[in-house]
């Protein structure tokens, strides 16, 4: 009952515009960073949560986002529809849990009696096989993360997981898991007050969002070279051997790949029966403007025709129009003796 009436006084508070809230989720770790911390979301990976909450980069919404956003108010109709369960949608309120504030969830939305949460997915027909058959509990990990997290914030024991495929409404039923909160409430609060309210940099990882929150912390090069301390040197050797390997694979990929080339010729690909296949697309022509080129012409044609296009409006123009860009900085190995390395 007391979570309930907490969650009650939660969603008796207006909504928040989409600007407020996500500068909200700023200032905690929600069921997405969980799965992500747990190194189980597919994509995103911990530097991206760092560099996310510190507010150093910012997370564009994307094609799949866009669109599972607005798919949401139907999902829950449709799931209403089909379970005679109303639902309280939560639109755009951030819960935090009642004793660590920086524990937090955005459900979707709630049944009607407050006894679970409901979270919406629309999902990609190319990912059927990650889930098992309706009102089981057979989903993918990240998303299994995710109900669990949202239980620890709210105090409930029950999540619906509804999923949209090809048309389709899938029900799953998530139960609560208390070790399994545990394990993720420790690793959250570990990775909060270590890097987010401590100092420290999370470990590098194989990521572009690890590339650019170094890039952002350090744009520029502004001192001399380091001494090589022991632990570079094995690093080297690493990388050294890694690079010739990645080469060497990169030749075999491009010559695999010109073959099918010279196989497929004018049709569309290879066609494998139960395997798949590989085709060869692009190839139509599209149409791009320069706009520097155009800006170039229309100054010539206007005076061609005895226009009067003054120099100084023509530089006034480009200086307005130039936008400077953050260069980035590239790692290059030089003059590196790999049988130096193994003898350091």
């Amino acid at each position: 009952m007391e979570n309930q009436q907490h969650i009650k006084e939660l969603l008796s508070k207006p909504s928040l515009s989409d600007e407020e809230w996500l500068e909200a989720r700023h200032n905690g770790l929600g069921a997405t960073d969980i799965a992500v911390l747990s190194g189980l979301h597919p994509f995103r990976k911990p530097s991206a949560v760092y560099a996310d909450k510190r507010r150093l980069l910012e997370t564009e919404e994307n094609y799949h986002m866009w669109w599972g956003k607005r798919e949401e108010p139907l999902i829950m109709e449709r799931f209403s529809y089909e379970t005679g369960h109303s639902l309280i949608p939560v639109l755009n309120r951030n819960f935090t849990h009642h004793e660590f504030a920086w524990a937090m969830a955005t459900p979707d939305a709630f049944l009607s009696d407050i006894t679970a949460g409901v979270e919406c997915k629309s999902v990609s027909i190319s990912q059927r096989y990650r889930w098992g058959e309706s009102w089981s509990d057979v989903v993918p990990e990240e998303y299994f993360i995710q109900c669990q997290w949202d239980m620890f914030v709210t105090g409930l024991d029950l999540w619906y997981l509804v999923a949209k495929m090809d048309r389709e409404l899938y029900y799953y039923v998530i139960q609560r898991k208390p070790t399994l909160i545990e394990k993720l409430f420790n690793r959250g609060r570990e990775f909060w007050y270590r890097y987010i309210e401590g100092d420290e940099l999370p470990p590098p990882d194989e990521s572009d969002d690890f590339k650019a929150l170094m890039d952002v912390l350090y744009p520029e090069s502004t001192q001399d070279d380091l001494p090589a301390q022991p632990n570079d040197y094995d690093l080297m050797e690493k990388y050294g051997v890694a690079k010739k390997e990645y080469d060497r694979a990169s030749d075999e990929i491009n010559k695999i790949k010109n073959t099918f080339r010279s196989i497929i010729g004018e049709h569309t690909g290879i066609a494998f029966p139960d395997a798949g296949r590989i085709s060869w697309t692009g190839g139509e022509k599209r149409r791009t403007v320069s706009y520097s080129s155009a800006f170039d012409t229309l100054v010539k044609l206007l005076r061609e025709k005895g226009i009067a296009v003054p120099d100084e409006l023509v530089l006034q123009a480009i200086r307005e129009n130039t936008v400077e860009k953050a260069g980035t900085r590239s790692i290059r190995l030089s003059n590196v003796k790999l049988d130096k390395l193994k003898e350091a």
